[in-house]
């Protein structure tokens, strides 16, 4: 079976901030790849980098006071070499992005579907009912309940959980190869956490696109990534199978950041729903 070639492919990656007379070393070197349909799992303690690098894929870094070497490209393309129009190109329509904060997806001054609507309109150049309809099939399609009501909502009269499927719509609708989640769950509730990663899982099985799932959450990252890279001090430290590190782990760190998982399984369990227990995360 011939090797697909990378959809993304990070090269030497380091980005520097300037803090006054100094420079912080946020990612230090660090090269990986994503092949088409594979999910990665990028984690680490908070300041490990993490977001940094998805920062630099979407070319959302500061360039005022960043310090960026290395190469990202995408689709055979170098992200570097765009410039403001080809960045607008690339960001939602082929590269989505789910941030840690729902909120931070929408303006709060205008509705969640005349967004949709609008970023539809834009990247297809469809009339405004069209673009409306695949907002709502968006929607319908994340499990949203009273997507037409919906459409007529602010972000902030959504909870959290609503908010990022909204969010994750968003991002659905505009049909991109390349998904980015940061931190994804990380501001909801426990039971929202659990049916965003559920939807997310099923949706990403369906469409077929890569994604990166950025996180400090090892359970999440057992639940839907393929490899795993850990990363501390903005140096990538181990990466492999995600069963492989999770459960045989060969750098210290990752052994560390194992041992941080609450054990909320008692130690005689083997199995959970079908699934091995290992250091408390519960395996694929």
């Amino acid at each position: 079976m011939k090797k697909m070639n990378p959809l993304l492919n990070v090269k030497q990656l380091s980005v520097r901030y300037a803090t006054g007379a100094d420079e912080v070393r946020a990612v230090d070197e660090v090269s990986f790849s994503i092949r088409p349909g594979e999910v990665v799992g990028l984690v680490g303690e908070s300041g490990s980098g993490k977001s940094s690098v998805a920062q630099a894929i979407l070319g959302l870094l500061d360039q005022h006071n960043t310090t960026i070497a290395g190469r990202i490209e995408f689709d055979g393309e170098n992200l570097f070499s765009c410039d403001e129009s080809g960045w607008n190109a690339v960001r939602g329509r082929r590269i989505g992005m789910i941030f840690q904060s729902p909120e931070s997806s929408f303006n709060p001054v205008a509705t969640v579907g005349a967004q949709m609507v609008e970023a539809l309109r834009w990247h297809f150049k469809l009339a405004k009912v069209e673009a409306r309809q695949r907002a709502l099939a968006a929607l319908r399609e994340v499990g949203m309940p009273r997507p037409e009501e919906v459409m007529h909502n602010y972000a902030f009269e959504l909870s959290g959980g609503m908010c990022q499927r909204a969010a994750l719509a968003l991002v659905m609708a505009l049909q991109p190869a390349l998904v980015l989640a940061d931190e994804p769950t990380a501001s909801l509730d426990v039971l929202a956490q659990a049916e965003l990663v559920q939807w997310l899982a099923l949706i990403q099985k369906k469409r077929g696109f890569a994604m990166l799932v950025i996180s400090h959450d090892l359970n999440l990252v057992a639940r839907l990534a393929d490899q795993v890279l850990v990363m501390h001090g903005g140096r990538l430290l181990e990466k492999g199978a995600t069963r492989r590190v999770l459960a045989n782990p060969q750098h210290p760190y990752t052994e560390q950041l194992l041992r941080a998982v609450p054990r909320l399984i008692t130690a005689d369990m083997r199995t959970h729903n079908d699934h091995s227990v290992k250091n408390g995360v519960v395996l694929p």
